[in-house]
């Protein structure tokens, strides 16, 4: 089952599709059909509301090839790109690995399953959710899709209950900084729930069109 697009006609607004709630609705549709009564409640989305942000700003800057000069997330921060799904949509996709490594076996996680937790090593205050791509049973490293947590609401999931973020595959359209093997950037991932910066370091990049493949390990927040 493939994310939710979360784009809505009536509101002509594309919303993240992620569910998480902070708007204070249960899902992304719910939310599109109340703003699209109360366009000035748009900001209820930290989504929406820091996309916005970073348009406006973007809008006065001056862009060279695959390069931009000022992203920032929430807190006022800035970092250096955002970290796309590749150009077919999939992605980016997450590689975890569980305190426990006998919970793969335990709870039977298989490709295909919803699993949920918290990347305490990261220092994130929410749960993710995802859907597995591939898992490796005796390490207890998993590559998953991240989802919304409307997915783990109607398909149910399994709690693998706190992981480590071991890093991410995923496309960059533009950076600020010049993309270099080796060196710790800053970046967002592009439906991150609280919209605020990570950090980690480019372990991996092929120029591809529109922008580059990347992996990005050590992750962290701040």
């Amino acid at each position: 089952m493939e994310e939710l697009t979360g784009t809505l006609i009536k509101t002509k607004i594309e919303l993240p599709g992620l569910d998480c709630g902070l708007c204070g609705f249960k899902s992304c549709n719910q939310f599109g059909e109340y703003i699209s009564e109360n366009s000035n409640e748009e900001g209820r989305c930290i989504y929406l509301n820091n996309k916005n942000k970073n348009k406006e700003l973007k809008n006065n800057i001056i862009h060279e090839e695959n390069k931009c000069t000022k992203l920032i997330d929430v807190l006022e921060r800035e970092f250096d790109f955002i970290l796309h799904p590749f150009p077919d949509k999939s992605g980016p996709y997450e590689f975890i690995g569980l305190f426990n490594p006998a919970l793969v076996k335990e709870l039977k996680i298989v490709k295909g399953d919803y699993i949920y937790g918290r990347p305490l090593n990261a220092g994130c205050p929410v749960t993710h959710c995802g859907q597995v791509r591939n898992v490796d049973n005796i390490s207890g490293v998993i590559e998953w899709k991240v989802v919304g947590p409307m997915h783990i609401r109607e398909n149910g999931g399994k709690d693998i209950s706190h992981y480590s973020i071991y890093g991410f595959d995923g496309f960059i359209k533009e950076s600020a900084k010049e993309l270099k093997i080796g060196m710790r950037y800053n970046f967002m991932p592009l439906k991150c729930m609280l919209q605020w910066r990570h950090s980690g370091l480019l372990t991996a990049i092929t120029k591809v069109e529109g922008g580059y493949r990347v992996r990005v390990e050590g992750i962290c927040l701040g």
